[in-house]
């Protein structure tokens, strides 16, 4: 399903629920990424242990100490509380880092505003069945985001399933 994923740093997934875990099995399973390469951040220490225990992966409670070591953010936080966390760590992404999110709900103009000028955003809109590996995932770039980012952003989701770029 998936080819040699071009990610030379890290991957944070902001948010560690049911998509989040389903990414990063997908993207473990191909063999491309290491798992020390990949964190997470969650507020329960349970589903922190138990994500770590069993993928190898780092993981955080601490959302800013995640953005801090992410190349990748993958904003994966429901979209309910989405707002309240972007408030949080908006101002505190490295332009450099390419912000993917699976957020419902939540347009590219919004991440754009409380991110900092320039930053790379890719939305995604991922369907349930990838958390067997069935899934369907449609894409689109904002403003700043490269071909190299949604290939990338391809690649990732190709992990769980197909991927469709959109307009």
């Amino acid at each position: 399903m998936s080819t040699k994923l071009q990610l030379t740093g890290n991957i944070g997934f902001l948010g560690a629920g049911n998509m989040a875990e389903a990414i990063i099995r997908g993207l473990l399973r191909g063999g491309d990424l290491e798992a020390q390469r990949i964190g997470a951040s969650a507020p329960r220490e349970e589903r922190r242990s138990e994500l770590s225990s069993k993928y190898g992966l780092w993981t955080t409670g601490d959302n800013l100490a995640l953005v801090e070591r992410s190349d990748v953010l993958v904003l994966s936080v429901k979209p309910q509380l989405f707002k309240k966390v972007l408030e949080q760590v908006g101002g505190k992404v490295k332009k450099e880092t390419l912000v993917i999110s699976v957020a419902a709900g939540v347009p590219i103009s919004a991440m754009e505003a409380k991110l900092p000028e320039g930053t790379r955003v890719i939305r995604t809109m991922p369907n349930t069945p990838a958390v067997v590996d069935a899934g369907a995932t449609a894409i689109s770039r904002g403003t700043h985001a490269t071909d190299a980012d949604m290939a990338l952003a391809k690649q990732i989701f190709d992990a769980v399933g197909i991927t469709v770029v959109l307009d």
